[in-house]
C-alpha cells in the first residue's frame, strides 16, 4: 500500500494519526509532500519548515522539525528525507 499526504496533515493536525500509523506497523510506503509553509495562512511556518529559515517579511523559524525523529523513535523500518528538485540525490 502507498499513501501520500501533505506536511500539514501529517506533522501538524494529523500528528496523532501519523503516530498511530507507525505504531500499527502496517506494510506500506507513506510519502509526505512538503512545501514548508501553510499557504492558506499567508506564509505561516509549517511543522516541517527548516530551523533558521526566514519568511519573506523576515520572521525566523526557531523550531526544529520533529516528523523524522518521531518516525525513527517510534520504530519505522525506513525513514528518509529528499528533495524532488535534486534528481541525482533522489535516485539512490
Amino acid at each position: 500500500m502507498i499513501a501520500v499526504s501533505g506536511e500539514g496533515d501529517t506533522a501538524s493536525i494529523g500528528i496523532g494519526q501519523f503516530c498511530h500509523l507507525i505504531r500499527r506497523n502496517l506494510d506500506m510506503v507513506y510519502i509526505v509532500e512538503n512545501n514548508g509553509v501553510y499557504g492558506l495562512t499567508k506564509g505561516q511556518f509549517s511543522a516541517t519548515a527548516d530551523k533558521d529559515s526566514k519568511l519573506k517579511y523576515g520572521t525566523v523559524n526557531s523550531l526544529n522539525r520533529l516528523i523524522l525523529r518521531i518516525g525513527i523513535i517510534m520504530g519505522s523500518s525506513f525513514v528518509a528525507r529528499s528533495f524532488s528538485g535534486d534528481p541525482k540525490q533522489l535516485v539512490p
